[in-house]
């Protein structure tokens, strides 16, 4: 018999930021995620079938089936709730301090010396660099401690100097491996124009 071991990454909590999302979009996928469990968790608890589901949620039928497939993308938050106070449950809203000590944090600065002195190095970051647009022209990451310098690396002159860079945002993660998923989503989403293979 043989034993595997495998790499355990710690959660942060929400599994859409784990895998790559950004933390506002991720936070939004969360609560929506969330409410239509409680709406699954009504279906199962009185075994509905979709056409009762669909009367009691005051929806349509074709919509109590992409909430049963777990379709996320085909619900905003605003319909699952007026979904579960329709049912006869009540939706409540807690707003929660946030802990000094968050693991992911965002923060956009400049594309120059002092800016990217200004970012927080305590780390690992996912980052973008972005045009006076807005538009991401290229994402990388850098480990914790080395979040100064491989900024810098990108600066006019620098050994890996990206063009016609603005500012810089960067994105805080719990590892290096969840910095790597996520700059290989916003890669895949984004497609920078500066990002070739091995850059």
């Amino acid at each position: 018999m043989t034993s595997t071991t495998k790499d355990i990454t710690p959660a942060d909590g929400n599994v859409f930021a784990d895998i790559g999302f950004d933390p506002d979009e991720a936070a939004n996928l969360k609560i929506r995620a969330n409410l239509m469990i409680a709406l699954r968790d009504i279906i199962e608890k009185k075994k509905l079938r979709q056409h009762q589901a669909a009367e009691l949620f005051g929806v349509n039928r074709p919509e109590v089936s992409n909430l049963v497939n777990g379709q996320i993308q085909k619900f905003s938050i605003d319909k699952l709730i007026m979904m579960l106070e329709r049912s006869g449950k009540t939706v409540e809203v807690k707003v929660a301090n946030l802990k000094e000590n968050i693991i992911a944090g965002k923060k956009t600065s400049g594309f120059n010396s002092d800016g990217i002195e200004s970012l927080a190095k305590d780390k690992p970051v996912v980052y973008k660099i972005e045009n006076n647009n807005g538009v991401n022209i290229y994402t990388g990451v850098a480990q914790r401690g080395r979040v100064e310098a491989r900024l810098k690396e990108h600066l006019p002159g620098g050994k890996d100097a990206i063009r016609g860079g603005a500012k810089v945002r960067i994105l805080q993660k719990s590892t290096i491996a969840a910095a790597l998923k996520a700059e290989a989503r916003i890669i895949k989403q984004q497609k920078p124009a500066q990002n070739k293979k091995g850059k």
